[in-house]
């Protein structure tokens, strides 16, 4: 996919934030093909690839130089933007929703359309990746219970 993956990640963070502590409007998006399991299971795990790859490349199409693309895992993937507040944030990925929206996958004679649902974490001052972490990963589920090829932006409270 061109994306980092965990570790390469991780090895990024403890340089960019040795203390583990974000910088105020560090944003963190949680990217998540919807459906995902029903392309592997009805039309192969190549397929499943392809719709990986393909969707890798129009996110990488619609970020910036600065904003760190990774596997997360499975069909999971992380959008980390620095310097980027709320509304800069639903720009891209609104931007990036709409784009998977529309493309069509060509495998063999097969056509495949796919969405995504996105959830977004603004960091406030010196939060933790783990507590940003969680707050977007429950907007992530909101958008799923929404109906999902949706975006969705966390609150701005660290959980207790």
């Amino acid at each position: 996919t061109g994306a980092l993956n965990r570790n390469g990640f991780a090895a990024e963070m403890g340089q960019r934030s040795p203390n583990g502590k974000m910088l105020a409007n560090t944003t963190l998006m949680i990217i998540d093909l919807d459906n995902f399991k029903r392309i592997n299971d009805s039309r192969g795990h190549d397929a499943g690839d392809a719709v990986l790859r393909e969707t890798a490349q129009v996110i990488h199409k619609n970020t910036r130089t600065t904003d760190r693309f990774i596997r997360w895992g499975g069909e999971e993937f992380i959008l980390f933007c620095e310097n980027t507040n709320a509304q800069q944030a639903l720009v891209i990925a609104e931007k990036i929703r709409a784009a998977i929206e529309t493309m069509t996958i060509n495998y063999h004679e097969d056509a495949i359309s796919v969405t995504v649902s996105i959830g977004l974490g603004v960091a406030v001052a010196q939060e933790n990746f783990d507590d940003l972490f969680h707050r977007t990963d429950q907007a992530l589920y909101r958008a799923k219970h929404m109906g999902r090829n949706c975006v969705v932006l966390s609150d701005n409270t660290t959980p207790t």
